[in-house]
């Protein structure tokens, strides 16, 4: 018993002396890295990213000392699902560390999340501001390019039927008022409407020239323009407009598209004339059913022909006229 206490006796002295030789060894600092470029700080951006999950954000390039971290990975995959557009992320700055390290400043468009996330290195390929480990499938860094934006295809109707608004009114709600972009699809919020009121404009022909999906609310804006008016139109929800059936030709503007250089006749649409009225105004059809290989313009650069409705009167057109609307190819 007493040779097996001085045993553990011996153990715990060499213990404790091992003890001392490690405390007695300088401890060793931590390298920290440093920025040596910063780029220009901007308010705001058009360059929007999502989350690749593989770094965090942090309040400064998570490298550099102090940094602290803002939100997990984690976090930022959970803000990729976010379905409002106030939680889309701009870029805003950047800045390269002397060990070759990019780091992007992002933020939310309402403010309320920004930080820095580690992007790639500068000797890694690059495509815009992407980094790549391997593939352009591969970002090495903890961002991606994200559009808030998708196209939608136009249906079969939107490309053949005229349209009126549906509500037209004051209330700021996507339905009844024309818009620069759709609500939180840009930095700028809820950019403002092309005009207040489109009360004056609820006897007006519209056409939809375009379609766009938000991608994080699901819902579809079409982009479409006033036939009768200079100046009204822009991104609007569908819900907001309401297709007209096709009028008679009596009750109606019948254009025709003719060749600028044969006279044939291509195509023919009918226009409806304002609500309740004998006769329309025409500012613009922006080739609303062109035959396809043709197109318009105030004047071909090369043959100086005039198209377009050439010299024809385009105001106060009576219901049951025609209108010659010439083209090229």
């Amino acid at each position: 018993m007493k040779k097996v206490a001085q045993g553990l006796l011996m153990i715990g002295v060499a213990l404790g002396g091992l003890g001392v030789l490690a405390t007695s060894q300088p401890a060793q600092a931590k390298s920290y890295a440093k920025v040596t470029k910063y780029g220009y700080n901007y308010k705001e951006s058009s360059t929007y990213f999502y989350f690749t999950g593989k770094n965090a954000l942090y309040t400064k390039p998570g490298t550099i000392k102090g940094a602290k971290l803002v939100k997990s990975k984690q976090q930022l995959l959970t803000l990729n699902a976010a379905k409002t557009g106030e939680k889309t992320f701009m870029w805003r700055r950047t800045a390269t560390t002397n060990r070759g390290a990019v780091y992007y400043k992002v933020e939310t468009f309402d403010r309320s999340v920004k930080g820095w996330i580690y992007a790639g290195k500068k000797k890694q390929h690059s495509l815009g501001m992407i980094y790549y480990k391997h593939t352009e499938k591969d970002p090495a860094g903890g961002v991606q390019f994200f559009s808030s934006l998708a196209d939608s295809a136009l249906t079969t109707e939107e490309k053949t039927h005229f349209y009126r608004l549906t509500t037209p009114g004051t209330v700021d709600d996507g339905t009844q008022l024309f818009y620069s972009i759709p609500d939180w699809a840009g930095f700028d919020g809820k950019s403002q409407p092309n005009k207040k009121s489109t009360v004056a404009n609820k006897n007006d022909v519209f056409v939809i020239d375009n379609a766009k999906t938000r991608v994080r609310e699901g819902d579809r804006w079409v982009v479409a323009y006033d036939v009768n008016r200079p100046g009204v139109g822009g991104y609007i929800k569908e819900s907001g407009l309401t297709a007209i059936p096709t009028p008679k030709a009596s009750e109606g503007v019948t254009v025709n598209y003719r060749d600028s250089r044969t006279d044939k006749l291509l195509n023919s649409f009918i226009l409806p004339v304002l609500t309740g009225d004998k006769t329309t105004s025409i500012v613009t059809i922006n080739d609303f059913q062109i035959p396809a290989g043709y197109v318009s313009s105030t004047e071909s650069m090369t043959s100086k022909i005039k198209l377009g409705f050439d010299k024809q009167a385009t105001k106060n057109v009576k219901a049951g006229s025609q209108l010659n609307y010439y083209v090229i190819n």
